[in-house]
């Protein structure tokens, strides 16, 4: 399994004081299918959510995550806490006009996000692995260990 995301320090336009939230852009998510509906997946979200919570804390800024979930991962991204809410949209469509080639829009995605707590949130991540070993094969475990993008 692995992921791809940026973090991104965001602040109100034509302010000159330090950014104020740190947005976590997940593009994307992917599991082998032979790993598939074992938690890895999860595991791979919490450890994301982790490390956005360990950096906005040291910066003491909000935190926040964002995706554009595919039809059929909208459930999964709302078990793993995010929401289809209105300003989702909006912070996906300017960030893509800061920068299109990093923040591309995905036409029939559904824009998702979830304000994290750094103040209650652990900010030790945890290793996906260690917590998915017990309900992976260890072929897929291995196969998955080899491609973690962080």
């Amino acid at each position: 399994g692995g992921a791809s995301f940026r973090l991104v320090q965001l602040s109100q336009p034509g302010d000159d004081s330090p950014p104020e939230l740190l947005v976590l852009h997940v593009s994307r998510t992917v599991v082998a299918e032979t790993a598939q509906r074992c938690g890895l997946g999860s595991c791979l979200v919490r450890y994301l959510r982790a490390l956005l919570v360990t950096h906005a804390s040291v910066r003491t800024m909000r935190a926040l995550v964002v995706t554009q979930a595919d039809n059929h991962a909208v459930d999964f991204w709302r078990k793993c806490g995010l929401e289809p809410r209105s300003g989702a949209r909006l912070l996906v469509e300017s960030l893509f006009r800061h920068s299109p080639a990093d923040f591309p829009v995905c036409e029939g995605a559904r824009p998702m996000l979830q304000l994290i707590a750094t103040s209650s949130a652990s900010a030790e991540p945890a290793t996906p692995l260690k917590e998915a070993k017990g309900r992976v094969g260890r072929r897929a475990v291995t196969r998955s260990s080899s491609r973690r993008a962080f």
